[in-house]
Parts: C-alpha cells; structure tokens; sequence
C-alpha cells in the first residue's frame, strides 16, 4: 500500500499520544490550540532554525541575511496569531512578538560567534526535509495498513571523499542545559527513527544505508538566561539588555552550544518502529472502540499544566479554536 493510501505518523505525534492519549487527541486528531494562543517557544525554534538552515545551505552567507530569514519566519507565524487573537490583546501579542525577534536575533549572533559563521564542516545539502517511508514491523515484517511514517528533518549534510555518505542534521533550541537535550537525543528514539527515514530514502537511491549512512549531527542553541534589570540603580533598557545576553553568550559558549556527533545502533532503529507500530495499533483501537479519557499526573509536567487542561477538565471549548498544522 502507497503512502498516499495512509496516515502520516511523526516522532511529535508518537510521542504526544504516549504521554496522554487524549492530548494526541486534541492536538493532531482534532488540531485545537487555545485561541489566540502565542506559541513563543514553538515560534522561536522554527525562526532560528529556519536563520541555521538558511546559513547552513546558501553559499557566502552574512550574519544580516540569517537573522532576517529568521525574522521573515517569525512573521509569517505573528501574522498568524494576530489574524486569530481578540482585539483587546493584539498590543500584548504584538510586543511579545517583537520580544521574541530580539530573542531569535540574539540566539543566531550568539550561535554564529560560536561555530565561526562558518558550517565547521557540515555540508548541508538539504534543509527542512521532509521524508516518508512505509510503517514495517520489524518483527513481522507487514507494512501497516493505516499508517506510514513521516519525518521532518532539520537537514541531511554530506560527508566528502570515497564514495559519498549522507547524515541527519537536527538543531534543537532549549531552555534546559544543552547536555540534558544532549541525553535525551542520545536516548531517545528521534534519533533513530530519523536515521531509520533517511536510511530508506538511501536505499530508495540504490545506495546501502549501513555502509552510506554517517552519524547524526545535533546543534543544540540554549535560550538567553539573563533576566532584565528593571528596576534600581542597575536598570537597564531593552538594547542593553539583549546586548548583555550576546556578551553573555561570548563569554561562556559551551555552556550555550553544543554540537555532537551521535551514532545509534541498527537495532535502535526496529525499537523505534516497534514503538511506532505499537502507537498505530492504539490509534486504531481509538478510532473504532472510542477512547478512555484518564487525568493523572502528567496533566502537569515539568513546564507546568498541559494546555488542554482547560477542555479536559472543565470542557471550555470557547477557549479553543481549530488551527491547521503544516506538513
């Protein structure tokens, strides 16, 4: 059965409906996002990774032109949000979109100094990547009927010399310590289902993915932890403020960037589609039989309350709107 016969399944959604199945329920089966809800942490990743892919794969690029493919980013998405958001809060959303522009800003100049404006030996072919490949049980070998994978690759670099060799490239943005993100990469099954995608879209070539495959390289970018001064003899304004962040930045770069090598083995990679075929048979499940609804305790995670805890709980579905999701 042909991809197009299917419904994509990606890491986001695998991993969404294993930590509650009702909030991959709302999230991607019924695509509800609070309304006028201004995603900041989703905004940023995408407009600083669109400024790294725009670095990473135009030739002679300067820092100016990264830092505006960010911002072009980022405006697409306020642009978004403010065609939906009441009028009473467009001033709110406007100035938290322009704050998140610094921050992109500042994020990119402080990656750039990092790595030497340079790809420090990346040769990014492609960016933004989107693969597919047929949902196989590793241990049976059937193709499901209902889904087939899907992978959104930050980009795929390409290792010269004797015979090319073609590896993931995945940048990450955080707000945690870059070794946590790190861990979690290397754990994780993101990694090997990526590797697992490409793989396939290696074989598809002709080419053989164990021999033509190199590791997956991640750049982890750590979000500005400085805080404002406000107030007092030390106040400072907002272009002081983001300046002290860059300083910042120079000062102690590993603890702000990271980018390392990480290598999984084969077998990771049938883990991850195990993991992948076990969430398509409960979304089957789901479909037919209806689902049961369970609050616990991941209603509240490290980061706070989930954000549909508002529709779960107490069915305030005024307070939420449907948004499309891109591919």
């Amino acid at each position: 059965m042909t991809a197009a016969k299917t419904q994509p399944l990606t890491h986001s959604e695998i991993e969404a409906y294993r930590v509650c199945p009702q909030l991959h329920a709302y999230a991607y089966a019924q695509q509800l996002a609070p309304a006028g809800e201004w995603a900041s942490p989703l905004a940023v990743g995408r407009a600083v990774g669109a400024g790294v892919a725009h670095a990473l794969t135009t030739a002679g690029v300067q820092l100016d032109s990264v830092i505006a493919a960010a911002g072009a980013s980022l405006a697409v998405d306020g642009h978004a949000c403010l065609e939906r958001v009441a009028l009473d809060r467009r001033d709110q959303i406007t100035a938290q979109i322009a704050t998140d522009g610094m921050r992109c800003a500042t994020m990119l100049r402080g990656w750039w100094d990092a790595w030497g404006g340079s790809q420090e030996g990346l040769d990014v072919t492609r960016a933004e990547v989107t693969i597919t490949a047929p949902l196989v049980c590793p241990d049976t070998g059937t193709p499901s009927r209902a889904y087939h994978l899907q992978g959104r690759l930050d980009g795929v670099y390409r290792v010269g010399g004797v015979g090319d060799r073609y590896g993931v490239y995945e940048l990450k943005t955080t707000s945690d310590t870059v070794g946590e993100v790190e861990a979690y990469l290397r754990h994780g099954t993101q990694v090997a289902l990526y590797q697992y995608l490409l793989g396939e879209r290696l074989r598809g070539i002709g080419q053989d993915p164990v021999r033509d495959q190199a590791p997956t390289v991640v750049d982890v970018v750590k979000k500005p932890t400085a805080k404002r001064r406000r107030t007092g003899p030390r106040a400072e304004s907002e272009e002081d403020y983001w300046q002290r962040c860059v300083a910042d930045y120079a000062a102690d770069p590993q603890r702000y960037f990271l980018r390392a090598e990480i290598e999984v083995d084969p077998g990771a990679h049938d883990e991850a589609r195990r993991q992948a075929v076990r969430v398509a048979r409960c979304l089957r499940q789901d479909a037919q039989h209806g689902r049961l609804v369970v609050r616990g305790p991941r209603c509240k995670g490290p980061y706070g309350w989930c954000r549909y805890r508002g529709l779960c709980w107490y069915h305030r579905i005024d307070d939420y709107e449907r948004v499309e999701r891109g591919g």
